[in-house]
């Protein structure tokens, strides 16, 4: 009873500690989220106070110059107006001062018995100022002289309101934002959908950055886009495994609509590493991390596998072609269940698609088949694990595509190899295969990825 009563005490501990650690992260998880909304609320209040205080000083400076133009014109209209009415003013003026000293004279004269002053009345009348008495200037009429006024917008202060009010909007989240990263050899699926149902976005931006960013303002990041495009997830490849990538996407509804702010970064790391090509064997030169296999002049024409059966069902696996040399029937780029034929791939338990686009299922040959294989062709496996046991295979070349359901012998999948870090056990799920090619002539050169 004593020892059964320690064991209970004993599981009893065992599951607070257990309860305490998975409290402990929860909490953990909890402040990263509070520290993102609190963040992200202070990191938005900045920015709306920055971006209005710029706004004040812009419409001031505006205002400034628009108001300093307009007076401008005043002072230009009114100088152009006034100076010849100066002038105008200037010459009647100068006429009343010529007919004052007329009267004077002519009263004077008047005034001291003007028959002992004839001579003087002559020198009057002929002063060239008497001749003037009956030259009146012409002045403009009211109407040809400006009336200087200034014409208002009625309603721009219900119009500056209504701008104002349409400038800023505060979102409590992206419309769009990443749903899940999965891990893939050398690479991350990044899957995303948006967050608001009425949301009708149609082109999708999806942004990585090396490292562990929490936001999106975080100086540290260097966003590069990796994809533009209609899909909701995208492989991003050529990543180095246990190295944090961030990622961020963000829509639009078409060409013509503003993008949506950028989602949460969701920060990923992929532990698998890329696909690889078995090193140093004869025939064949391996290089670029062994991703790439070159066919040398050297050693008999066997089959090349890759190092381990690391493609998975539900995968995508690519090819490329970067040189070619010399087709033969029997040669080609497949997959295989097991790597125990370094003969053929035109055998059970692999599928192989040959130099001059034949596709074979089993060793056996299909009626449809896909374009040649030529400099620069792609050939892309893709796959789908069906409830019914078999596997839905898809290969495209240049753009066409074959897709037919296979049903593997279990007889041909390969035995679990020794798993040498448990991080990579998903890869290493004895459903895996090993891709694989087999190339007769020298100066082929394909690249895995």
């Amino acid at each position: 009873m004593t020892q059964e009563l320690l064991t209970s005490i004993t599981d009893i501990l065992d599951s607070a500690q257990h309860q305490k650690l998975q409290l402990a992260d929860l909490l953990d998880n909890l402040k990263e989220l509070k520290q993102q909304v609190q963040e992200s609320a202070r990191e938005s209040r900045s920015k709306l106070n920055k971006h209005f205080e710029s706004l004040k000083k812009y419409i001031n400076e505006v205002l400034d110059k628009q108001l300093c133009k307009l007076l401008d014109e005043i002072d230009t209209i009114e100088k152009e107006a006034v100076t010849p009415l100066a002038q105008c003013e200037d010459v009647i003026e100068n006429g009343i001062e010529n007919a004052k000293t007329i009267l004077e004279e002519g009263n004077l004269i008047l005034q001291n018995d003007p028959e002992k002053n004839l001579d003087k009345i002559t020198k009057l009348k002929e002063n060239p100022l008497t001749s003037s008495l009956n030259s009146v200037p012409e002045i403009p009429d009211r109407s040809a002289v400006p009336c200087i006024s200034v014409e208002l917008l009625p309603n721009i202060k219900s119009q500056l309101t209504d701008i104002i009010h349409r400038e800023g909007k505060v979102i409590a989240g992206a419309a769009v934002q990443i749903t899940d990263v999965i891990e893939r050899p050398g690479s991350l699926l990044v899957e995303w959908s948006e967050t608001d149902e009425d949301a009708d976005l149609n082109e999708f931006w999806l942004q990585s950055s090396y490292g562990n960013i929490k936001s999106n303002d975080d100086m540290r990041g260097t966003f590069d886009t990796v994809y533009t495009g209609p899909n909701r997830a995208h492989i991003v490849r050529h990543l180095q495994t246990n190295k944090p990538y961030s990622f961020r996407v963000c829509g639009r509804y078409d060409k013509d609509s503003p993008w949506s702010v950028w989602s949460v970064p969701y920060t990923a790391t992929t532990t698998i590493p890329h696909y690889q090509w078995t090193s140093n064997q004869e025939g064949y030169y391996c290089g670029y991390e062994e991703k790439t296999i070159t066919r040398t002049d050297k050693g008999l024409t066997t089959v090349i596998y890759s190092n381990i059966p690391s493609y998975a069902p539900g995968d995508q696996i690519s090819f490329k072609c970067l040189e070619t040399g010399e087709k033969s029937f029997t040669d080609g780029i497949g997959l295989a269940g097991n790597k125990e034929d370094m003969d053929s791939l035109e055998r059970q338990g692999a599928i192989f698609v040959n130099t001059n686009g034949s596709v074979y299922v089993d060793g056996k040959e299909m009626k449809m088949k896909l374009p040649p294989l030529l400099k620069g062709s792609v050939v892309t496996f893709h796959t789908e694990q069906l409830s019914n046991g078999k596997l839905r295979v898809g290969i495209e070349v240049q753009e066409k595509e074959v897709t037919f359901d296979w049903k593997m012998n279990q007889n041909s999948l390969p035995n679990s190899p020794t798993i040498p870090n448990i991080n990579m056990q998903r890869q290493f799920s004895t459903q895996n295969f090993y891709f694989a090619c087999k190339f007769t002539h020298e100066d082929w050169k394909i690249c895995v990825e």
